[in-house]
């Protein structure tokens, strides 16, 4: 950089500094502080409740719910030594056509 161009960006610098400090603070009253952290807080709340459709707190509720009947069942297969594949080839050899129907509700 060149020298015009860092007494320019020293004295932007500078005008930045002396503009903060000269800035004020605005003093309000308590009673007026705590009325807007109230607005503030109830239109939060509000929000909160609102956004959360019953549809999807149910969702959530089924999802957790099959989650935790998908892990007990693969838990009790594992314990009871259940062979996924010898249980399709019993039901293909038994039932082939059966299968063939049955086959996209498998997977």
């Amino acid at each position: 950089m060149t020298k015009d161009n860092n007494d320019k960006i020293k004295k932007i610098e500078q005008s930045l500094i002396d503009s903060f400090r000269t800035e004020q603070e605005i003093l309000v009253s308590p009673q007026w502080h705590n009325n807007v952290m109230q607005r503030v807080k109830a239109l939060h709340a509000d929000k909160v409740v609102n956004n959360i459709p019953y549809s999807e707190a149910l969702m959530w509720r089924f999802v957790t719910v099959s989650c935790c009947v998908a892990i007990i069942s693969c838990l009790a297969a594992l314990g009871a030594d259940i062979n996924p594949e010898h249980s399709l080839t019993n039901l293909l050899l038994k039932d082939p056509l059966g299968l063939i129907t049955t086959q996209p509700f498998l997977w």
